[in-house]
C-alpha cells in the first residue's frame, strides 16, 4: 500500500455580487510524498488541482471546472502517456425562480483511456424554510479501453426531501 507524508493543500475562492451579476472563482491543490511499504513498487507523489467558477444573473447560473490528478500515485515502474493521466471537467446551467429551481450538470472524465460522462437533470421546490422537495435523474456511460473492463451505461433515480432545522 502507499503512504503519503508532508502533504499540503491550499484553495483560494473568490465571491462578488455586482447588482444582479453574481462571480465566483476557486481553485485547490494538493502535494504530497509517496511513501510505499513494498520497496519494489514505487508510486508517484501526489500532485493535483482543480479549479472552477460560475457566473449568475437573474436566476440564472452557469458555472464549470476543471481538475486534474495527472499522474498521481501510480507506478514509477511503467511508461506513462498522457492518455494515462486522470482529469475532469464539468458544466452546469441552472435557473432559479421563487421556490423552484432546475439544473442540467454534465462530467467528463478520463483515465487510462477509460472515459466516463454523466449527465444530470435535477429539479427541487422549497415549501418552505425548512422543507424542500427534489428529484433527479441521471444517465451515465463507461468506455473502457482495458478489455478486462466491460462498457457500462445506465440511469440513476433520485427522489427525496431535504429537511432542515
Amino acid at each position: 500500500y502507499t503512504n503519503i507524508s508532508d502533504i499540503l493543500s491550499v484553495g483560494a475562492n473568490y465571491t462578488e455580487d455586482f447588482d444582479n451579476l453574481g462571480v465566483e472563482i476557486s481553485a485547490t491543490a494538493e502535494k504530497g510524498k509517496s511513501r510505499n511499504s513494498d520497496i519494489n513498487s514505487g508510486r508517484s507523489n501526489l500532485s493535483a488541482y482543480d479549479f472552477g467558477g460560475s457566473v449568475s444573473y437573474f436566476g440564472f447560473s452557469i458555472g464549470g471546472s476543471y481538475g486534474s490528478w495527472g499522474s498521481s500515485l501510480q507506478p514509477t515502474s511503467q511508461s506513462y502517456t498522457k492518455e494515462r493521466k486522470a482529469n475532469y471537467y464539468t458544466l452546469g446551467l441552472s435557473y432559479k425562480f421563487g421556490p423552484i429551481a432546475a439544473s442540467i450538470t454534465g462530467l467528463n472524465s478520463s483515465f487510462e483511456n477509460n472515459k466516463y460522462s454523466a449527465t444530470s437533470f435535477g429539479f427541487d421546490y422549497k415549501l418552505n424554510r425548512n422543507l424542500m422537495p427534489y428529484f433527479e435523474i441521471t444517465k451515465f456511460v463507461f468506455e473502457s479501453a482495458n478489455f478486462e473492463l466491460q462498457n457500462n451505461q445506465g440511469y440513476v433515480f433520485l427522489t427525496g426531501i431535504l429537511y432542515s432545522f
